[in-house]
């Protein structure tokens, strides 16, 4: 379990913009800040993301279900009523739209049975100051890049043309050459951090026999 979207912001994103206080709004005010750390978090996914299991409890005769944890799917195991290991199944499908995930089966699963999905989830958005996150607070670290680069990018955006750049009540000293490549920069460490710490399959999508 990570920090809260408060802490994460106090004690990483505004020391990584230099911000002596959280009511200084050179790079946007609490809300802009904590607008940037939420989209460095749904920006991660799919290629940030964590291994888990999801069972679900059989209906008769149902063969389509809603997945509320897991986004993509590996693999699908039956287990019996004391939780232990039947078989592997190998023919079904999964169908993504937007946020909802749904398994289609072929048929219909013993209901004396569980299912269990093992794949992939999206870490999750804190959504309020006092929220946490899936992520581990040792990989935070990425999402305070992400949320640099796209404080960087709104501070570029508010001076469209370098003559309102040029405005003396500008509150920063920073040319826009300077705001661009400070951008570049985070969202490079961004990028390549995603990179170092994209998701692995170490797991087989289709049954192995066990004979």
């Amino acid at each position: 379990m990570g920090n809260t979207l408060d802490t994460i912001r106090t004690g990483a994103l505004n020391i990584e913009l230099g911000l002596t206080a959280d009511d200084d709004d050179r790079f946007g005010t609490t809300t802009h800040r904590n607008y940037a750390i939420t989209e460095a978090f749904r920006r991660i996914w799919p290629r940030m993301a964590r291994l888990t299991d999801e069972t679900i409890t059989v209906v008769l005769d149902e063969t389509e279900y809603t997945l509320s944890t897991l986004r993509q799917v590996e693999y699908l195991e039956l287990r019996n009523e004391d939780d232990a290991f039947v078989t592997r199944l190998n023919d079904w499908r999964v169908w993504t739209e937007d946020t909802t995930t749904r398994l289609l089966l072929p048929f219909a699963v013993d209901t004396r049975l569980s299912l269990v999905a093992v794949g992939w989830a999206q870490y999750t958005i804190p959504d309020s100051g006092s929220e946490t996150s899936t992520l581990p607070a040792d990989l935070e670290w990425i999402i305070v890049q992400g949320a640099r680069a796209l404080c960087f990018r709104r501070l570029l955006n508010r001076f469209a043309t370098y003559e309102r750049h040029e405005n003396e009540n500008r509150k920063t000293f920073l040319s826009v050459e300077q705001i661009i490549a400070m951008e570049r920069e985070a969202e490079g460490m961004f990028q390549a951090a995603i990179n170092d710490h994209r998701r692995s399959i170490s797991v087989p999508r289709k049954a192995i026999s066990t004979r």
